[in-house]
């Protein structure tokens, strides 16, 4: 079964921006997916979306594994009344290390890469972000 087959099978096609999902079955792509780390472990709809990229990654295509570190320390706008509560420094590295580890269970027979945003953000300045 190719890659948009099994995945059309499996219920994670519904709405797509491209009517043709077979390019996903030519050559191999990199591509990235990620959690912020808003508790000590994955959400079920953060696990239901890991086993989805766990077929691209069985598939022959390689995932960048993002957590979120710079956006779990500042939240992130998804249309909630309210705000994500801030964590202090201890919880989100504690959140962050569940998630990895999480990560390294999932996806340990395979190769990825496992990226934190925060070391993309943490050495810009206000001015310069604006």
């Amino acid at each position: 079964m190719t890659l948009s087959e099994e995945l059309t099978w499996r219920g994670f096609v519904n709405q797509t921006t491209y009517p043709d999902i077979s390019v996903l079955d030519k050559d191999p792509i990199t591509f990235y997916w990620g959690v912020d780390p808003s508790a000590k472990s994955m959400t079920v709809g953060n696990f239901a979306l890991a086993m989805m990229v766990l077929h691209f990654v069985r598939h022959g295509h390689k995932p960048i594994l993002l957590v979120g570190g710079a956006t779990g320390l500042i939240g992130d706008p998804d249309g909630k009344a309210t705000e994500r509560d801030l964590k202090t420094a201890e919880e989100l590295q504690e959140y962050i290390e569940g998630i990895r580890n999480q990560y390294k269970s999932i996806f340990k027979d395979y190769d990825f890469e496992l990226v934190d945003n925060y070391d993309w953000f943490k050495d810009i300045g206000y001015m310069e972000f604006l």
